[in-house]
């Protein structure tokens, strides 16, 4: 009888209330985050109409928008928790990886296609200077993720 009774208190209305009141806050956080990646997607289909750019940086952008807005959520979500941290380290190194691969190295060669008689126009940039100073940004994003991750396992240690 007792067991059932301390099951109840467990798994009671007032223990879902409280976790209801801890999750709330999140979602909410998570859901504006998710929903300004998702208006800034709109705005840029707006501002630059699909026909206007190349393939490429079309695929590159909804990639990107589509990577942080998973992460954002699932770090906002987890927000409390060591997954926030993990969350957030898989982000920095998922945003490395993809940016390297979208933009071959920091060597991008686009095609303007005409259609006129007038050959296609070949345009190459290099910005390896630019994608360097950005993955030094991405490693300090990481390095904070795994400082601020050590120190809320030591807090936990010492919480008694």
């Amino acid at each position: 009888m007792a067991e059932a009774e301390l099951e109840m208190e467990t798994f009671g209305e007032g223990s879902f209330l409280k976790l209801l009141k801890s999750l709330l806050p999140r979602i909410a956080k998570a859901v504006l985050w998710t929903a300004f990646y998702i208006l800034l997607d709109f705005l840029l289909r707006r501002i630059f109409p699909y026909e206007a750019l190349p393939m490429e940086l079309i695929t590159t952008t909804r990639g990107f928008i589509l990577i942080l807005t998973f992460f954002t959520l699932a770090g906002n979500l987890s927000s409390g928790t060591i997954f926030e941290y993990i969350f957030g380290f898989a982000k920095g190194i998922s945003l490395i990886a993809f940016t390297w691969l979208a933009f071959c190295g920091g060597i991008l060669t686009l095609t303007l296609p005409s259609e006129t008689s007038i050959p296609s126009i070949y345009v190459t940039v290099d910005f390896r200077i630019f994608l360097g100073m950005y993955i030094l940004i991405e490693l300090l994003g990481i390095a904070t993720n795994i400082l601020r991750a050590i120190e809320f396992l030591s807090k936990k240690v010492e919480a008694p």
